[in-house]
C-alpha cells in the first residue's frame, strides 16, 4: 500500500528536480494551467484554412480535462511522503507501532520523514522509560534510573553518581 505512491514520487522527483515540495507543486500547477493554452495556440497555428470553432473548443476542452487529470495524478504522487507521514503518526498514536519510513528521499520530503522518524523514536524511548518506571513503582526495589530520593540519577562522565543497587 505504501510502496506504490512512493515509487511514483521517486519517478516524479527526477522530472521535477526542485528541492522544495512547494516548488514541485508550482511546476504541476504551471503544467496544468498552460496545457490548454498551448493546445489552443498549436491548433490555431496548424489548423487548416476552413476550420470550425467547434473543433477548437473540442480540442481545448479535451486538453483541459487531460491537464486536470494529470495534475490530480501528479499532486497525489507528490503528496505520498506527507501521506506516509500521516499514516506513521496514526499508527504510532493508535497502536504504539513504529512504521518503517524510507531513508532515501531527498529534499523537504526526506527531511520531513527523517525528522518524523527521529521524533517518534524519541517518543518511543521515553514511553518505554515511563513504562519501566511505572513497573518499578509497583515493586519493592527502587528503580535503577532513580536515586534514593526518587529523582533521576545524574550522569558524570560514563558512570552515575549514585550506586545502581
Amino acid at each position: 500500500m505504501q510502496s506504490l505512491p512512493l515509487s511514483r514520487y521517486r519517478r516524479l522527483r527526477s522530472w521535477l528536480p526542485f528541492d522544495r515540495l512547494a516548488d514541485k507543486f508550482y511546476g504541476v500547477l504551471v503544467l496544468a494551467s498552460m496545457t490548454p493554452l498551448l493546445v489552443m495556440i498549436g491548433f490555431l497555428l496548424f489548423a487548416p484554412q476552413n476550420w470550425q470553432p467547434e473543433r477548437l473548443l473540442g480540442w481545448t476542452t479535451a486538453a483541459t480535462l487531460l491537464a486536470l487529470g494529470l495534475s490530480i495524478w501528479l499532486t497525489h504522487a507528490l503528496l505520498a511522503p506527507v501521506t506516509l507521514a500521516r499514516l506513521a503518526l496514526h499508527a504510532y498514536r493508535r497502536e504504539q507501532r513504529l512504521l518503517p519510513l524510507p531513508l532515501d528521499l531527498d529534499g523537504e520530503a526526506g527531511g520531513l520523514l527523517n525528522d518524523l522518524r527521529a521524533t517518534m523514536e524519541t517518543c518511543e524511548r521515553q514511553r518505554q522509560i515511563f513504562a519501566e518506571q511505572a513497573d518499578w513503582a509497583f515493586r519493592e526495589k527502587s528503580s535503577p534510573l532513580l536515586d534514593g530520593q526518587g529523582a533521576p540519577r545524574r550522569r558524570t562522565g560514563g558512570a552515575t553518581t549514585a550506586p545502581l543497587f
